[in-house]
């Protein structure tokens, strides 16, 4: 999944970046499935080779590409997903929708490029497209901002700008797990263990009372 470009406004470059990371991170919970992390893939984001010499370079079969637009709360995204065997793109879709209902679509997403390459659509995803719990907005947008932020960290005043974003989408959603593990990352990087551990002890706490089994899954990774 080549970074998905923005055709908006310069300061949603994050939101591009956190939609591809997000893409990547679904598809990579099907098994028996090889997909270049967000580290291997970003050094295309301005790509002009064609799109084989892309799947040459990363050894894939398959290449999706595309380009978002967000307006304020709303967002379009087109896809087109490329197989690199017979040169040519298997499908061309869109989608148009509110940010509070990104989860559902990227399941959506992430379950026809599966579909596509005849893999099995893991459980995980599943669910979501039946997930309700939606995430508002703002706070997913500073979820993004925070990760983007993390990228692209130089200095400790970078990383505290990461954990302070992260703490405000936590403060308008209590139980996102997703920033709540991640916020942990950053405590990790600058060797804040203990407080890393009491993050995700809460973290913990919230994911076994919603049974938010994916979130126990990042849960237990950054414990590890």
């Amino acid at each position: 999944i080549l970074n998905i470009k923005n055709l908006g406004n310069k300061e949603d470059d994050f939101f591009c970046y956190g939609i591809t990371e997000d893409l990547i991170l679904d598809i990579n919970k099907a098994s028996r499935i090889k997909i270049p992390m967000i580290a291997d893939v970003i050094k295309f984001k301005d790509y002009e080779q064609k799109l084989n010499e892309v799947s040459k370079i990363l050894l894939v079969d398959n290449v999706l590409i595309g380009n978002l637009m967000k307006m304020k709360d709303n967002f379009k995204i087109s896809l087109q997903l490329y197989d690199a065997k017979k040169t040519s793109f298997i499908w061309t879709d869109g989608w148009e929708d509110n940010i509070k209902n990104i989860k559902s679509i990227r399941s959506e997403i992430a379950t026809k490029i599966l579909k596509s390459i005849g893999s099995e659509v893991p459980e995980s995803i599943l669910e979501s497209l039946k997930d309700k719990n939606e995430i508002s907005p703002e706070a997913y947008e500073l979820f993004l901002k925070a990760k983007y932020a993390v990228l692209n960290a130089t200095s400790t005043a970078d990383r505290e700008l990461a954990q302070d974003l992260f703490k405000k989408a936590i403060k308008i959603e209590p139980n996102y797990l997703e920033a709540r593990y991640n916020y942990a990352m950053t405590m990790v990087h600058g060797n804040q263990f203990e407080r890393a551990i009491d993050i995700l002890d809460d973290a913990f706490i919230i994911a076994q009372k919603e049974r938010d089994f994916s979130g126990i899954a990042g849960i237990n990774t950054i414990y590890g």
